[in-house]
C-alpha cells in the first residue's frame, strides 16, 4: 500500500469530553434502583459480618461488598446516561455511604438475633438503629468493651478496633471506587442520545508508541500515520481503537494506545498501556479510510512474516556449475 493510496487529511484536534449532562429521568432511575439496592446490600453485609466466624472471610466479604456497590452504581449511571464523571464519582460515594450506614444501623440487631433474641425484639432495635445517636452509642460500646476477638486474645476494643474500622472502610470505599469503572469512558452521541460503540484492538500497528509522527497525529494531522516507521523484534506496538455512534455518522472517534510487553518474575507476559491520544474526533470518511488502512497494514505485516519464514521466497537459491557459473 503506497502513500498515495491513503489520504486522511487533517481534522480539528478535538478530544472528546463528557458534556456533564445528567438527565432528570436518568436521575430518577438511579434513585429508584440504587437507594433500595444500597439498603439491601448493607443489611446483607451486616449479617455477613455477624455470622461469618472467620476474620479473613469477613475481609473478603468487604471486598465483594464494596465491589458490588461500585459496579452497580457504574452500571446504573451508564444506562441512565450520566455524562459526568464527577456525578458518577459522587453517586458511588453516596451509595457506599448510605449502604455502610445501614450496615451499622442493623449491626446490633443482627448480633442480638445471633444470641437468641426474638425477631419481635430485634425489629424495633433495627429501626431505632437508624438514628445517628444510636450508631454513635453502639460504636462507643464496642470501643470500650469489644464484641469479638482474634486468635487467643480477648475481645478487640479501643484504638485497635478503630484501626479495623478504618481498614474496613478503606476496603469498601476503595473497591467501590475501583469497580465504578464499569461505567467506562465511551463518548456519548448527543445527536442520537446514546453511547458510541467502541471497537477495541481495531488494529495492532508494529510501530513505536514514541514515534514522532504520533504527536502530529494527535494534533489532527491524520496523514502523519503514513510516516510511522515499522519496528521489528521490539515488544512494543500501538493499538488503534474506534468509537462510533451506531445510529449516525456524526460521532466518530479514534484512539491510539501504546502497548509495551514485559515479563514478570514468573515469566508471565504483562501488558502495559499508555494513551497516545484518546477519542480524537474524526469524520466518518476518515474513519472508513483508517479502517481500510488498518486492514492493509495487517495484510502487509502478515506478508512480511511469511517472507521471513520462507527466505527462499525472497531470494531463490541459484545453483552454479562450471558450464554456467554465477
Amino acid at each position: 500500500m503506497s502513500e498515495s493510496d491513503l489520504s486522511l487529511g487533517s481534522t480539528r484536534p478535538e478530544i472528546y469530553k463528557h458534556s456533564g449532562r445528567v438527565p432528570v429521568s436518568g436521575m430518577m432511575l438511579a434513585l429508584v434502583i440504587l437507594v433500595p439496592a444500597a439498603i439491601v446490600l448493607g443489611i446483607i453485609y451486616s449479617a455477613a459480618v455477624v455470622y461469618i466466624p472467620f476474620v479473613k472471610l469477613r475481609g473478603i466479604a468487604s471486598f465483594f461488598y464494596g465491589g458490588a456497590l461500585g459496579a452497580l452504581t457504574g452500571t446504573v449511571c451508564y444506562h441512565a446516561k450520566f455524562r459526568s464523571h464527577l456525578i458518577v464519582l459522587l453517586a458511588t460515594l453516596g451509595v457506599a455511604f448510605l449502604s455502610y450506614y445501614i450496615s451499622w444501623a442493623v449491626h446490633a440487631a443482627f448480633l442480638a438475633l445471633s444470641q437468641g433474641e426474638s425477631m419481635a425484639d430485634v425489629i424495633p432495635m433495627a429501626i431505632v438503629g437508624l438514628l445517628p445517636n444510636f450508631i454513635f452509642a453502639w460504636a462507643q460500646y464496642i470501643f470500650e468493651n469489644g464484641i469479638w476477638g482474634m486468635g487467643a486474645g480477648g475481645a478487640i476494643s479501643g484504638w485497635r478496633v478503630v484501626g479495623l474500622w478504618v481498614m474496613e472502610a478503606l476496603i469498601i470505599f476503595g473497591t467501590a471506587l475501583a469497580a465504578k469503572m464499569v461505567y467506562g469512558n465511551a463518548p456519548f452521541c448527543e445527536d442520537c442520545n446514546g453511547w458510541t460503540e467502541e471497537t477495541k484492538e481495531l488494529a495492532q500497528l508494529p510501530v513505536s508508541p514514541t514515534d514522532p509522527a504520533w504527536q502530529q497525529f494527535a494534533q489532527g494531522n491524520l496523514d502523519a500515520i503514513k510516516k510511522l516507521q515499522i519496528v521489528q523484534d521490539v515488544p512494543q506496538y500501538v493499538e488503534l481503537q474506534l468509537a462510533a455512534c451506531p445510529s449516525c455518522t456524526n460521532s466518530d472517534f479514534i484512539s491510539a494506545v501504546g502497548v509495551t510487553l514485559t515479563a514478570n518474575k514468573e515469566g508471565e507476559i504483562q501488558k502495559h498501556e499508555s494513551d497516545i491520544v484518546r477519542h480524537l474526533r474524526i469524520t466518518h470518511e476518515q474513519k472508513e479510510e483508517i479502517q481500510r488502512f488498518a486492514v492493509a497494514m495487517a495484510e502487509a505485516v502478515e506478508a512480511m512474516s511469511d517472507e521471513e519464514e520462507d527466505p527462499d521466497a525472497i531470494a531463490p537459491a541459484v545453483e552454479s556449475s562450471p558450464e554456467d557459473p554465477v
